[in-house]
């Protein structure tokens, strides 16, 4: 490599690292360049560098590599997936026109992500690990220079590289550096065996070591250790580790390296590590560890699951039986790495054996779940992640308690999916307490397909056999449309609608409780879900039946792209109110409006004792919450809000159950209730702000006649007044 007195590398890799040692030291320092070092290795500290200190090369590691491949096409999702497919196509079209006339137009085509790099980087090398050909692609389209090496310590470090003028081929590491010489040591039909190299570059031994030497150093070669293979040009190919190969039932050779270039060749998958478990008998189970990218595209957490299922169920169908993987755990944290961003292939195997077996012993107690058909299968499991007694498990028993940590709840995650349960997001059991607080979130999100089914059950209309014009939505639209809805729902309130939202601490981590506010719009729903952040999902709502569920295309939309709950609004008190206790049992976050329905005039009504019953029939807690600017926003009629109104949602204490009882003491049952809600209602009007206080009938911030005439005043009771 040729370097000048005007070049400047970027250091980002540890000096005791001898690839950096060598290559990012030694080398530019021999040929008078600079080296630019940062105080401190982050996202900021990096782009300012490359942006304004003329960079203009850099040696990293794979995982730098794809990190900024994931940020530039991290910008592009933003705009949509056709102007993504035409980048893409720029970016083939470029690199076939480098490949056969060796013209680059890359800097005109992509000059924005040329100036991200500071525009004068020329020289990009890559090393300490396989770099992924759809990666060396991405780069060479993008008109980057961008050059793989291989090595290792004992060679000083580097055995060979690709270099300015060769042909690049992608998954090849280049050829042996002048003087050094690399073969192949008994190379198998397929041209692969272990990676042998001899040269001056080599070491004489390792210190004091003299029997780790001989097993390294025979006859002067150096054994690496790598498998690889050589083409007619001496292009050095690395297919994997010798002691990380896995060997199938049959004694089939499997190279992790080249499964992880196919199953990890999808926009879904952020990184993937592949590793054999031990199966008895000498073999082993081709499995993998892979961490999702939920930042790609928009789908939730699931639907993004569900696409690096369905990737890995293709590529498996195009390889021999031997080869596929047959265990696969998706893992929502970074895989861990040394400092050099190599993964620990050590660690990823015991991570993969206790996933393993917690899902082994989830799908053991589902036999007990189907049996009992309550929650108490959930303390099993937690008993058996923990490695406690049963007896040491009970409902008020924390968390924290029994030694869990962000890896534990991980490992609670796949063993209640081996149970049977879905879990959309493992924040949810992050942020749980106790175990009574596990049971009610997996009653929720096991159990609404049996509310549904349930209430309609209750209104009188069980669903056995299904209506002739009965609408069936597929399961991928559902996802696909609650995805969308929420992305929608998100722009509406955060970019349309000018949105506050005040108390988010007071927001309990579980589920299970009543969420009371004051309701003027039918923006009151979205907004409560809105101000609740990560837990807004589990807000449920009773509707009207016969206003929201009166034809199949409107029940379509609301049974599946909504968490509204059907309720006879002209039918039996007794039977709605079971219908929300049965909501909250589930686990879920029950929104009411105790005033009963939405105001005309904005003017909040008195609440009725039925929150009072419904929070002491449950022994649940209350989340008072006052939604302001809603009326004005889109008023009772209305069916589109205006834009740029400015709406807010303030928060109170949550009302524990103690607290409410404590409301009650010494009432009767009716009295009780009925002292819950006005205590909620007292609560929820202290919420609003002054400039809101016409809303609650109090008069001496707007004019008079307003308030009045909101409230029915007669001229008469004003003059008294």
């Amino acid at each position: 490599f040729s370097l000048y007195k005007h070049d400047v590398l970027l250091s980002v890799l540890p000096l005791h690292h001898t690839f950096e040692f060598s290559a990012g030291f030694l080398m530019p320092l021999m040929h008078g360049a600079s080296i630019t070092y940062l105080e401190e290795i982050d996202a900021d500290n990096l782009s300012a560098a490359l942006e304004d200190a003329g960079i203009t090369g850099m040696i990293g590691v794979p995982a730098l590599w794809q990190l900024l491949e994931r940020k530039i096409y991290k910008n592009l999702s933003d705009g949509g997936i056709l102007l993504e497919r035409a980048f893409d196509t720029l970016v083939d079209g470029n690199r076939a026109l480098r490949d056969k006339l060796g013209t680059s137009l890359g800097k005109v085509a992509f000059y924005p992500v040329h100036k991200k790099l500071g525009t004068r980087m020329r020289l990009l090398i890559s090393g300490g690990s396989a770099l992924p050909p759809e990666t060396m692609k991405t780069f060479r389209g993008l008109g980057f220079n961008l050059y793989e090496g291989y090595g290792m310590t004992e060679a000083a470090p580097v055995l060979t590289v690709t270099r300015p003028g060769d042909e690049i081929i992608p998954g090849s590491v280049g050829r042996a550096l002048p003087g050094v010489d690399v073969r192949i040591d008994n190379p198998d039909g397929n041209g692969i065996g272990e990676v042998v190299a001899k040269g001056p570059n080599v070491m004489v031994g390792y210190f004091e070591n003299p029997t780790a030497t001989a097993d390294t150093i025979r006859d002067g070669w150096l054994h690496t250790g790598d498998l690889g293979r050589l083409d007619a040009d001496g292009n050095l190919f690395i297919v994997g580790r010798k002691k990380e190969m896995i060997l199938g039932p049959s004694g089939e050779n499997v190279y992790p390296d080249e499964l992880e270039e196919l199953y990890g060749d999808s926009p879904w998958v952020k990184e993937i590590s592949v590793v054999g478990l031990p199966a008895g008998d000498g073999a082993e189970t081709v499995a993998a560890l892979i961490v999702p990218d939920y930042e790609h595209g928009s789908k939730d957490r699931e639907g993004v699951r569900d696409e690096v299922r369905e990737h890995c169920k293709k590529v498996g169908k195009q390889l021999p039986l031997y080869k596929r993987l047959k265990v696969i755990h998706l893992w929502d944290h970074d895989l861990p790495k040394t400092s050099t961003r190599k993964i620990k292939r050590k660690e990823v195997l015991r991570e993969l054996e206790r996933l393993e077996k917690a899902a082994k012993g989830g799908a053991e107690v589902k036999k007990l779940a189907a049996a009992t058909g309550g929650t108490d299968w959930v303390r099993e499991v937690i008993a058996s992640v923990a490695q406690k007694k049963r007896s040491d498990v009970a409902g008020d028993t924390r968390l924290d308690g029994l030694g869990f940590d962000s890896l534990m709840f991980t490992e609670l995650g796949v063993a209640l999916e081996g149970a049977g349960a879905v879990l959309p997001d493992p924040s949810e059991l992050v942020g749980l307490e106790t175990v009574a607080d596990v049971e009610a979130l997996i009653a929720r999100l096991g159990g609404k397909a049996k509310n549904e089914a349930r209430a309609k059950k209750l209104v009188g209309k069980a669903d056995e056999v299904k209506d002739s014009d009965e609408i069936e939505v597929p399961a991928p639209v559902v996802r696909a449309g609650r995805a969308l809805l929420r992305t929608g729902m998100r722009n509406l309130y955060d970019r349309y609608l000018d949105t506050k939202v005040t108390g988010r601490a007071y927001v309990p981590p579980f589920g299970g409780y009543i969420i009371a506010a004051n309701h003027a719009s039918h923006l009151d729903m979205g907004l409560c879900k809105h101000a609740l952040g990560e837990h807004g999902d589990a807000v449920v709502a009773l509707a009207a039946k016969d206003y929201f569920f009166d034809d199949p295309v409107r029940k379509a939309y609301f049974e599946n792209f909504t968490n509204l709950v059907p309720m006879e609004r002209f039918g039996s008190l007794r039977e709605s109110l079971k219908l929300a206790s049965d909501v909250l049992r589930q686990g879920y976050v029950l929104l009411i409006f105790p005033e009963g329905t939405r105001s005309d005039t904005g003017v909040m009504a008195d609440f009725k004792p039925s929150l009072g019953y419904l929070a002491m029939t449950n022994k649940c807690g209350i989340l008072p919450m006052y939604l302001a600017g809603t009326y004005r926003a889109m008023p009772k009629g209305d069916y589109l809000p205006q834009r740029n109104a400015k709406v807010a949602a303030h928060i109170g204490p949550f009302v524990s159950h103690a607290d409410a009882a404590a409301m009650v003491a010494g009432k009767t049952r009716a009295e009780g209730y009925r002292a819950v809600s006005q205590e909620v209602e007292r609560m929820i009007r202290t919420l609003a702000p002054r400039e809101q206080a016409w809303t609650l009938g109090e008069p001496g911030t707007v004019p008079w006649a307003q308030w009045a005439a909101a409230n029915g005043v007669t001229a008469t009771e004003e003059v008294a007044s």
